[in-house]
């Protein structure tokens, strides 16, 4: 991962349970998706994909079918929304 202040710089390891939780922790290996700190921060919000961030040219797939298990992981019911008005 691209991150240029440096807070979520390098490869993350993401663990899910089928309760829902999850643990993220820093990992050496191989990265299965790559994307930098705006695309995951999309990802997190619920409002974005990853298969469409690869098809945008915003991630890269290193592992074949990454992107789709991360549109599952990241899927949400909730839209982002912002109440309010910059």
């Amino acid at each position: 991962m691209a991150d240029p202040a440096g807070h979520v710089d390098g490869v993350w390891l993401l663990r899910t349970g089928a309760d829902g939780s999850a643990e993220v922790t820093p990992d050496g290996g191989p990265a299965d998706l790559a994307l930098d700190a705006a695309a995951l921060a999309a990802l997190h919000l619920g409002g974005e994909q990853a298969s469409r961030l690869v098809a945008a040219g915003l991630a890269t797939e290193l592992t074949p079918g990454a992107a789709r298990r991360a549109d599952t992981l990241f899927r949400t019911t909730a839209e982002p929304w912002c109440p309010d008005h910059f």
